[in-house]
């Protein structure tokens, strides 16, 4: 996969593992995205809140401490019912995920998954071109 800009917005990323975190910020800067990285969503909470008018979207890891996804996504619905969320997990997109998808996720990013899936949906899920 090419390293050439594929985008220029800004995303923020929550996600408990540091390692992983890294690596998805990483990657996106690799392609020209801004990121702004937390460890869990009351930070990603907190973040966007203070800088709403400038994220683009939202990748949110599923199961996080002090705020999971589900609740850091709703917190973020209450902030901006327009803000754009891409779920993450490493469990099927059943479940819990299916019902936040139905509540205005994004879409769903199910771990592991490649770098070019990553890329790939990022830029889907802005241009509003997918719901799974």
């Amino acid at each position: 996969m090419s390293t050439g800009e594929v985008g220029t917005e800004t995303i923020l990323v929550a996600e408990d593992h540091p390692a992983m975190r890294e690596l998805v910020k990483d990657i996106l800067e690799s392609v020209g995205y801004k990121v702004i990285s937390v460890a869990d969503g009351e930070a990603a909470v907190a973040i966007y809140v203070e800088k709403k008018s400038e994220i683009d979207l939202v990748i949110l890891d599923m199961v996080m401490p002090r705020l999971d996804g589900g609740e850091a996504f709703r917190k973020l619905k209450s902030v901006n019912p327009g803000v754009l969320v891409l779920l993450s997990s490493g469990y099927s997109h059943g479940g819990d995920a299916q019902r936040l998808l139905e509540e205005g996720v994004s879409g769903f990013l199910g771990k592991p998954y490649q770098v070019r899936e990553l890329v790939e949906k990022v830029r889907q899920v802005l241009d509003g071109r997918t719901k799974i």
